[in-house]
């Protein structure tokens, strides 16, 4: 009974702490792929160049290494894993999440792709032809920003980060197996925060006005203005008032 139970506990935790894992994972992959996605847009433009591709092959390099090792842990606890209700449903979402974010991640493979194929850097010559977008130089005092992001399991998982093309034919075969394995129907999973609350908050922060007090500062505008157009006893001034 007493090495039952200690079983027992000892399984809770390590479920714990992968969910910690998956949910530091999480974090990291959206910063890398959201850096991915930015450095895809200068492709071809007049910020192209050698350091922007070398740091766009890091970020796809740790995209993959990160997605593998998410894509292990979120099927072991969601198959296998003994979760209490709340990380259950916390795991869910974020299983959602992240097939969301694998198909986005796809998209952006895809454009990268034929931006490298109609945009080759191989000679000096071939800068002549990047299209002239206005945006400045790459800089590279930042250093490399794909290559500070850290795994949050400490080491390398997967095999090694193979060419573009296999890797958008193995990124769909990825998304595939894992709606196949674990069977979450994406409208059974539910938000945990108003949408665009992001946005709201920081648009009060910014000035410290609520949408009340907006509406408020609206009105009195509108009380004002129609009582200067009749105190102007002007005929359009008295039509805008009676349709106001």
């Amino acid at each position: 009974m007493l090495s039952r139970w200690r079983r027992s506990v000892g399984e809770l935790l390590a479920a714990q702490e992968a969910v910690k894992e998956c949910r530091k994972g999480w974090s990291s992959l959206t910063q890398v792929t959201a850096c991915f996605q930015q450095l895809t847009l200068c492709l071809g433009g007049s910020s192209d160049c050698g350091p922007l591709r070398e740091e766009l092959e890091e970020a796809r390099r740790k995209t993959h290494q990160l997605s593998s090792g998410l894509q292990i842990r979120l099927t072991n606890l969601l198959t296998n894993g003994k979760l209490n209700t709340r990380d259950r449903e916390d795991m869910e979402r974020l299983w959602v999440l992240f097939l969301s974010s694998m198909e986005l991640f796809q998209q952006d493979l895809n454009k990268a792709f034929h931006l490298l194929i109609l945009f080759p850097l191989n000679s000096s010559k071939d800068t002549q032809a990047l299209v002239s977008t206005g945006l400045g130089a790459y800089r590279t005092d930042g250093g490399n920003r794909a290559a500070t992001i850290q795994l949050p399991w400490g080491t390398t998982e997967g095999e090694e980060l193979p060419d573009i093309c296999i890797h958008i034919v193995k990124l769909d075969a990825m998304i595939q197996q894992m709606m196949q394995t674990v069977n979450i129907p994406i409208w059974a999973v539910e938000a945990t925060q108003a949408p665009w609350v992001e946005v709201s908050d920081q648009a009060i922060e910014a000035d410290g006005t609520t949408s009340e007090e907006i509406l408020a500062i609206e009105e009195e505008s509108n009380r004002c203005r129609r009582w200067y157009c009749c105190d102007r006893r002007c005929r359009l001034g008295r039509l805008s008032c009676m349709t106001s």
